[in-house]
């Protein structure tokens, strides 16, 4: 500081007594002091930059005085330096002409007196010295010019810096704003779900409730999907929020890709069966057992689009989805870096009211709605296109939708997703023996062919036929011709003959055939009918590698009389899961009597809802009021007491992830084995993030859905 002080009042008092008062001069200083102080002044430049990298407590600020100085005294002592050396080169030219001359006249004869000599000398200073004159004011006009364009230069860089700075406090302002919209949505997602769960609760466990009159049940259910569908609103609205933010992030994890599209088509047949809808769904070519990607989110895709399908389609109509999986060539905009990933293609149609194409670039604006008639009848939040149409675009992928008034729509979304190197078949799964005739029949010919493709993928080579009465003709010939075919697998519905119609048929003559329908209705509608007519087994559409092998192995083993059809090193291990009739998502699927759970819960409402929940199935709950409590009855039982401890998440006194970090922490056998279980209104990813982190197993989120609590107490319990 003392430094810099020293200096600038060097350089002013230089100003004041050298330059300003001499600034008209030729003789004020030598002309190399004048390059020395332009030097001097680009050395003070270098010094000032230097200075200014290094000042981190921003002592200098956003200041120009100090270059722009710098700048002045170097432009200043540069112009007086080239007039300075104008001059002196000027001064040493005249001496040299005036010799010149002299000599030239005196050979002419012609003699000039000192006097003379003297006259031209200064005539020709007289000359020199107006154009010295009209040399500097060139320079000063030209200062002038430059001077008014580095003021103009300024002006614009200092309404830039405004602007920066400007940006810099909006841009505050919008996070500061974004973090408090998402803080309020948060905190009040949360007051909303906590007496959402007690509604929802205790709807559920009215409904449990063996002796309800008709018209009490059916108020209980209207309760239930009102509050379902407010839930849902809520769900919508937070993830909007969390879209405009930027917060939300897709999860890149390995998914099950048969388990993926069996809860779509569980959720979506569901739905078309309760308002008379056709729904199918194929799968075109061949697809993996396991892709990489966000499953959550690309399953919210669908069932957006597919719950918009079945909402605006009246019976009788029909929704169908088609899967395909096509090369990383086809990912949007991947530009040949589709390495490790690949495109996955979902096209859903339906025959419902259609769109004006004028309406379709609107159809993904939040809140948009073609009719505001239709929201009334629909019901809708106008916010599940928007944020489908976000997830697409997060996912690398597009969408192209297509519809016709009066004609019904169809989507077609393309995502990226992960190639996944893990096989199913690497984990267990055996070619079946090549010796079984096999037989498809399915009136689509997208289905069927894709049941082929399906059993090459187990070892199995099979015949196809799109007609019952055609498949009947060619199974009776094959029986007269003494090579039956070992298995059938048919379709439930087809035009000409049903699959159960046709199994009655067959058994007529063939009572040691294997056959299994193909269905994408639900199990429960034909089971006892089908079972009498002589089916087998019955197994979901579309078909997997896996489900149908195992399918085909348990229908095989039943019927085999010891030399079987199925290879010896399958015959003990091979079981039926998730396929067959009974794999249904019942309550007898949950064996939880007999547990005891410790339930942390600081709302009392919640907790008696929750003990009953338990009760239901005959597990016993100790309550405690917070995270403390929690720990401390942990800390006092006998290890093994608790079979599962189930903990919300705020509580006074201590959270529930402060109450978990301390269990884990604890000196005992069971503090790092035992189940702790979230249950809480917050709902965000993050927040599933933050609950795994802290040691917790699983995360429910309120309301709590007892089927997912029952399902993660059997599974977490085992």
């Amino acid at each position: 500081m003392i430094t810099g002080i020293a200096g600038l009042v060097i350089a002013i008092g230089f100003i004041l007594y050298f330059l300003i008062p001499n600034i008209m001069s030729f003789s004020t200083l030598a002309t190399e002091s004048y390059l020395i102080l332009a030097v001097w002044c680009v050395l003070g430049f270098v010094q000032f930059r230097i200075a200014f990298k290094h000042d981190k407590q921003r002592r200098f600020g956003q200041s120009t005085i100090s270059w722009i100085v710098l700048l002045g005294m170097i432009y200043f002592t540069s112009t007086v330096w080239v007039r300075q050396a104008a001059r002196n080169a000027t001064s040493n030219t005249i001496e040299p002409i005036g010799k010149f001359y002299s000599g030239l006249m005196s050979e002419k004869g012609v003699t000039m007196t000192p006097d003379d000599s003297q006259n031209a000398v200064s005539a020709m200073d007289v000359i020199f010295e107006k154009l010295s004159y009209n040399i500097t004011l060139t320079l000063v006009i030209q200062t002038l010019f430059i001077a008014l364009a580095l003021l103009i230069l300024f002006n614009i860089y200092k309404m830039l810096m405004k602007r920066e700075r400007q940006a810099v406090a909006e841009k505050t302002l919008a996070e500061e704003s974004s973090r408090a919209k998402t803080s309020f949505l948060s905190n009040m997602s949360h007051e909303i779900r906590t007496p959402m769960n007690a509604i929802i609760g205790l709807d559920n466990i009215a409904l449990k409730e063996p002796d309800l009159p008709p018209k009490t049940r059916d108020q209980l259910e209207k309760i239930g999907a009102s509050a379902n569908h407010l839930l849902g609103l809520i769900n919508d609205i937070l993830d909007m929020s969390r879209i405009e933010s930027g917060r939300m992030v897709l999860k890149d994890e390995e998914f099950l890709f048969k388990d993926f599209l069996n809860q779509v088509n569980v959720i979506i047949n569901g739905q078309c069966q309760d308002k008379g809808l056709e729904y199918n769904c194929d799968i075109i070519g061949h697809v993996s057992d396991y892709y990489v990607g966000d499953d959550m989110k690309l399953k919210q895709i669908l069932i957006n689009i597919l719950g918009n399908s079945v909402k605006f389609t009246n019976a009788p109509g029909m929704v169908t989805l088609q899967v395909e999986q096509l090369g990383p060539e086809a990912i949007p905009g991947a530009d040949g870096q589709g390495a490790g990933r690949c495109a996955m293609r979902f096209v859903m149609k339906d025959t419902g009211i259609g769109m004006d194409k004028e309406f379709i670039p609107q159809l993904f604006e939040a809140f948009s709605q073609e009719d505001a008639t239709t929201t009334n009848r629909y019901g809708g939040s106008g916010l599940g296109m928007a944020i489908t149409k976000s997830f697409i675009d997060m996912m690398d992928g597009n969408v192209v939708v297509e519809s016709e008034k009066g004609v019904g729509s169809t989507f077609t979304v393309t995502v990226a997703l992960g190639v996944s190197g893990r096989s199913l078949q690497q984990e267990g799964l055996h070619d079946l023996s090549e010796e079984l005739n096999v037989i498809v029949v399915d009136d689509d010919v997208v289905a069927c062919e894709h049941a082929r493709l399906v059993l090459e993928n187990v070892g199995i080579k099979s015949d196809i036929c799109q007609s019952s009465t055609e498949a009947y003709d060619r199974i009776r010939q094959k029986w007269d011709e003494g090579e039956p075919y070992n298995l059938i697998l048919t379709d439930y519905r087809m035009p000409d003959m049903d699959g159960i119609t046709l199994a009655e048929e067959i058994r007529r003559f063939d009572t040691k055939v294997a056959i299994i329908i193909m269905t994408g209705y639900d199990f429960d509608e034909m089971e006892d009918s089908a079972r009498r007519e002589g089916v087998n087994g019955m197994v979901s559409k579309p078909l997997f590698a896996d489900s149908l092998a195992r399918e085909i192995q348990t229908v095989l083993r039943e019927l085999s009389d010891g030399s079987g059809f199925v290879k010896d090193s399958d015959a003990g291990s091979v079981v039926s899961v998730g396929v067959g009739p009974d794999s249904g998502n019942d309550d007898d699927e949950f064996d939880l009597s007999g547990l005891h759970v410790l339930m942390a819960e600081d709302i009392e409402m919640n907790a008696e809802i929750l003990e009953d929940l338990l009760d239901m199935e005959d597990v016993t709950a100790e309550h405690a009021e917070n995270g403390q409590l929690a720990v401390d009855m942990f800390t006092a039982s006998e290890p093994g007491h608790f079979d599962a401890i189930l903990m919300d998440i705020r509580m006074p006194v201590m959270d529930g992830l402060t109450a978990t970090e301390i269990i884990r922490g604890l000196d005992r056998p069971d503090a790092g084995t035992i189940p702790i279980i979230a249950m809480t209104a917050n709902a965000f990813d993050e927040d599933v993030e933050t609950s795994l982190a802290a040691g917790m197993n699983e995360h429910l989120s309120k309301p709590i859905d007892p089927d997912k609590l029952y399902e993660a107490l059997s599974r977490l319990t085992k």
